[in-house]
C-alpha cells in the first residue's frame, strides 16, 4: 500500500488467483426415430482444464462420460463439469424425437417431397433411393442409430397395366430364370391382401389380378422367384 505526497490517493495491492478454465466438449444435437430401428442414442461429454479432478453430472443423474438416452419426446439434456474449487461449465444437447409409425405397422418416409406409409421390409430400399424417415415437413432428418438390414436382391423387372386400375390388372414379369414364383398384393402397411403361386419361364411372363374387392388406395405387387430374386411394382386402385 502507498500514499502520494498529498495523501489524496492510495494504491493497494490485492493478490488475485487466476484459475485455469474448464473446457467442456459434447456430442452435437441429434435425433432418434420411434417405429423403425432403435429409438435410443448415446450422448458424450469430455472435460479438461480446471483445478484438480473434474467431475461430470448429467441432468439424468448420470456421472459418466457417455450416457444412453431413449426419449419419448424431444428432450434437452444438460451436462455440467465441476472442478475441486466448485467452478463449473454447463452445456446442453437436444435430442429430437421423430415418430415414424403409420398405418398398420407401417413406416412413414418422405421421397421426392411426397410423404408415404410403407411396409417395414421396404424401408432399406426406399432409403437407398434417397428417402428420409418421417414426414416431409420434419425439420430435422431422422438419424438411424442401427445397422441397415441386409439388402433385398431386386432382380426381377415388373410392369403393371392399366395403372391406375379399377379391377383387372396385368402384371408383366421379366424373369432371368425359370421356376416357381410367388405373387403377392400388399397394402402400404405390409399386409398381404392376395397371394398365389405361378410357374415362371425365363423371359417375359404375364399374370392377371382382380383388385375390384380391395378399397381404393395404393398397393404393391411383389413377385419372388425360385432364387429369391424379387421385384415390386406400385399400382393405384381407383
Amino acid at each position: 500500500m502507498a500514499d502520494n505526497d498529498n495523501a489524496c490517493t492510495r494504491t493497494v495491492s490485492i493478490p488475485v488467483t487466476v484459475r485455469p478454465a474448464i473446457n467442456l466438449t459434447t456430442s452435437g444435437n441429434t435425433s432418434v426415430t420411434y417405429g423403425y430401428g432403435s429409438s435410443c442414442t448415446t450422448l458424450t461429454a469430455n472435460a479438461s482444464g480446471g483445478t484438480g479432478t473434474l467431475s461430470l453430472s448429467w441432468s439424468t443423474g448420470a456421472t459418466s462420460g457417455s450416457i444412453q438416452v431413449c426419449p419419448t419426446q424431444t428432450t434437452t439434456y444438460t451436462v455440467t463439469a465441476t472442478d475441486v474449487v466448485n467452478c463449473s461449465v454447463t452445456k446442453q444437447i437436444t435430442v429430437t424425437f421423430n415418430d415414424v409409425r403409420c398405418g398398420y405397422g407401417g413406416v412413414k418416409v418422405c421421397l421426392g417431397g411426397r410423404e408415404q406409409c410403407i411396409a417395414q421390409y421396404l424401408v432399406p430400399t426406399y432409403l437407398r433411393l434417397g428417402a428420409t424417415l418421417g414426414g416431409c415437413n420434419a425439420n430435422v432428418p431422422a438419424r438411424l442409430s442401427y445397422e441397415l438390414a441386409q439388402e433385398v436382391p431386386f432382380g426381377l423387372s415388373l410392369k403393371a397395366y392399366p395403372n391406375p386400375v379399377h379391377d383387372a390388372v396385368t402384371v408383366e414379369v421379366l424373369s432371368p430364370s425359370a421356376g416357381p414364383g410367388t405373387f403377392q398384393i400388399l397394402d402400404l402397411s405390409g399386409r398381404v391382401r392376395q397371394s398365389r403361386k405361378e410357374n415362371l419361364i425365363e423371359g417375359l411372363n404375364e399374370a392377371e389380378f382382380r383388385l375390384g374387392s380391395l378399397p381404393t388406395g395404393i398397393y404393391l405387387i411383389k413377385v419372388i422367384d425360385a432364387l429369391n430374386q424379387q421385384g415390386v411394382v406400385r399400382v393405384s386402385k381407383e
